[in-house]
């Protein structure tokens, strides 16, 4: 699960230490109070021009391609950009800062596996470029190496996620879900067209049809339950829950059988659809404001606070991106 805000031109050189204690904008004009600020987010995540974790920070190439995706690879980064075309994006790698190889185009976001060994990603067609290349599913090694490269059929392919170390993908958007070990035949996932997360620990898949995603279900496609209503968005980091937007609330509720385990009340301006687990009782989303942006935290208690500075908005979309 990730926003897709874009990169910003105009962030800083470094990143602060610590919040800032109040806000760096003009002050909202909504009646509702700020939100008392917390501790930076605790999960990788994009501000300005630097993809940032707990235990690292690596500087990202300037200019305007913006970005949907990144995780770690080979002393540097594999980054889906934000040049949206026709369902497709440009996949590039980055090291020390600077776009070091373009490896074309592809319709989602890279994956790393829970144990975080592997990365996954899928190329496609680069559309209008004139490139004869069908689609492909890539794993690798995450330190570099070992690459399997298992083609698929030409048009839009994205990877889903992992469960264990098979890589879960989808052809274009009604092609079906596969789940492949790239070394025999890949299995479809019967009773879905399309996929949104997966859960190793759990073995489970979030899936639908047409333009709902409201079951979780078995790699075999056994049924566990679905939802009348609403959307699911993706499972928290053991998979014990899952977290779903319905009637402009959160609703997070428990994999094995549907249940409500909480219900959170979106603050004014923050975007639903940007959310992304954090830990198993916290979520992250992106919160605008008169033309700037800030990541807040979602407690499953209902609480709620600012986790990083306000950032202006601009052109490029947005300085935050919270990764999947």
């Amino acid at each position: 699960m990730c926003g897709l805000s874009l990169l910003s031109a105009c962030a800083p050189a470094a990143l602060p230490t610590a919040v800032p204690g109040a806000p760096d904008g003009p002050s909202s004009t909504a009646a509702a109070p700020p939100l008392p600020v917390g501790a930076p987010p605790r999960v990788p995540y994009v501000a300005g021009r630097w993809y940032v974790a707990p235990d690292r920070r690596l500087r990202l190439p300037g200019g305007r391609r913006g970005v949907t995706g990144a995780v770690v690879y080979d002393d540097g980064l594999l980054v889906a950009d934000a040049r949206i075309f026709e369902g497709t994006v440009g996949l590039a790698r980055v090291r020390n800062g600077r776009w070091v190889a373009s490896l074309g185009c592809s319709s989602g976001v890279p994956a790393t596996s829970a144990d975080r060994r592997y990365v996954a990603w899928a190329t496609t067609l680069c559309l209008e470029s004139g490139d004869p290349t069908a689609g492909a599913i890539h794993r690798s090694r995450a330190s570099g190496g070992g690459e399997v490269v298992v083609p698929v059929a030409a048009g839009l392919v994205s990877v889903v996620g992992f469960l264990g170390h098979d890589v879960v993908y989808q052809l274009g958007f009604a092609g079906g879900v596969w789940v492949s070990d790239l070394a025999g035949t890949p299995r479809r996932i019967p009773g879905i067209d399309h996929a949104r997360d997966t859960s190793t620990r759990r073995s489970l898949v979030l899936g639908g049809r047409g333009d709902r995603t409201d079951r979780v279900l078995r790699p075999d496609g056994t049924p566990l339950w679905r939802v009348a209503e609403g959307d699911l968005i993706g499972f928290s980091p053991a998979g014990g829950r899952v977290v779903a937007f319905r009637d402009d609330r959160l609703v997070v509720l428990r994999s094995r059988d549907g249940s409500t385990a909480a219900t959170i009340d979106l603050p004014a301006e923050v975007e639903a659809w940007s959310v992304t687990w954090e830990s198993e009782r916290t979520l992250l989303a992106l919160e605008y404001d008169a033309g700037r942006v800030a990541v807040v935290r979602l407690h499953l208690d209902g609480r709620a606070e600012r986790a990083t500075a306000w950032r202006a908005v601009d052109a490029s979309g947005g300085p935050y991106v919270l990764l999947p």
